[in-house]
């Protein structure tokens, strides 16, 4: 550590390293680090640490000679391994660390998966079922949980559990505990325990993927008797890896549908309809995005934050982002959200009826169906936890 009597770094020693004192955390990751590294540089072994767990990665006959290299490596340093037979495991291709399971026998095709354990989903699952039970979720325990049901979702693929989250979450916000359950709570809870907990692993892919690039927009303009093309509409551009532009859709969203989305005197809703192209993307052009990385093109900020984080105040554009962000889960799709300017949006143009430009690109318009539309559009009443749609 660094002396400031001798401005220079000096040995430091200490019996224990309290849990509290200031810096311990931080002084134990450096050692762990520390240990790592001379792993790989000093004995060679291909490994990684966890905080104080070690995952080395080895050939099945190798496993033997690489446990017996490890424990002569640390006993050398004067480091007592634990002999804990939930820690002390042999080297092999599936390991558990801190609830997390991890999968490499799948290495040779290109991807590995990550995982919860079978005892943290039943942990999870019992705490759930006894909540549900009692009709009684308390503030210390809302927070418990959620925190808990954060790091589970961690290890599933997607990003459609923010709402349920955020329900649970509101009650860990609260002054008194909630009893009885409230018919959102509770249908939170029923379907983080079977989406998230029985959800399948997160499948890490280190293959090279095509990546594609959309560009969307919405557009609210002045109802005009003479004008055909005016409203609430969308519209969006699918342009390919090497730069050609496919195809493109733009739609006039039916005004009846819209009553629900807001208040009487409402009369714009720009932000759900720059929501919902990316959901429609999606599901229009699933042949095309399956399994591959996309960068999204918005010129709407709000909206653009609003798909990075799954979560956005409005039951209609909450829904939305539910079932584009289980489109995403379903079609294997890796997004990155950026900021366009409205000048340089593809899908300005198609979002007001006009499909010219995209067509000299050699694009062409595919028309988006009703029902995709009726389905995005209609949240399901008062419930702030989407319902399921089929749209495929």
């Amino acid at each position: 550590m660094w002396s400031p009597d001798d401005a220079a770094p000096r040995l430091f020693r200490m019996d224990s390293m309290p849990f509290g004192a200031t810096a311990s955390v931080g002084a134990f990751l450096r050692l762990s680090q520390a240990l790592k590294c001379l792993g790989i540089s000093q004995a060679a072994l291909v490994w990684s640490s966890f905080y104080d767990d070690f995952v080395c990665v080895c050939p099945p006959d190798a496993a033997i000679q690489v446990d017996r290299m490890i424990r002569l490596f640390f006993k050398a340093l004067g480091w007592q391994l634990s002999t804990d037979e939930a820690k002390d495991h042999a080297f092999c291709s599936k390991f558990q660390a801190l609830g997390v399971e991890f999968d490499l026998s799948t290495m040779h095709q290109g991807y590995f998966s990550v995982g919860n354990t079978p005892s943290r989903k039943a942990e999870l699952s019992s705490r759930i079922d006894d909540i549900l039970g009692a009709d009684l979720l308390s503030v210390a325990e809302a927070t418990s949980l959620r925190s808990r049901l954060l790091f589970a979702d961690a290890q599933v693929f997607g990003r459609f559990a923010k709402a349920a989250l955020h329900e649970i979450g509101r009650v860990g916000l609260d002054t008194s505990d909630m009893s009885p359950l409230s018919p959102n709570v509770r249908q939170s809870l029923l379907w983080l325990r079977d989406r998230v907990l029985s959800g399948p692993p997160r499948k890490i892919d280190f293959r090279d993927s095509e990546t594609f690039y959309l560009f969307l927009d919405g557009a609210c303009t002045d109802t005009v008797s003479d004008n055909p093309w005016c409203g609430t509409s969308i519209g969006g551009v699918l342009v390919f890896p090497d730069g050609s532009v496919r195809e493109c859709f733009g739609e006039i969203l039916p005004h009846a549908w819209m009553a629900d989305w807001g208040w009487n005197e409402q009369q714009q809703y720009i932000f759900e309809a720059e929501i919902m192209p990316y959901a429609i993307s999606l599901m229009l052009w699933k042949r095309h995005l399956t399994g591959k990385c996309i960068f999204v093109f918005i010129d709407n900020e709000g909206a653009r934050a609003a798909w990075i984080s799954g979560f956005a105040a409005t039951k209609a554009a909450q829904h939305m982002l539910h079932l584009g962000t289980s489109a995403e889960a379903e079609l294997g799709v890796h997004p990155f959200f950026a900021r366009v300017p409205t000048h340089s949006n593809l899908g300005d143009a198609p979002s007001r009826g006009q499909f010219d430009v995209i067509e000299k690109l050699g694009g062409f318009r595919t028309q988006v169906p009703l029902g995709m539309i009726e389905c995005l559009m209609k949240h399901g009443g008062g419930s702030t936890v989407p319902f399921e749609c089929e749209w495929g």
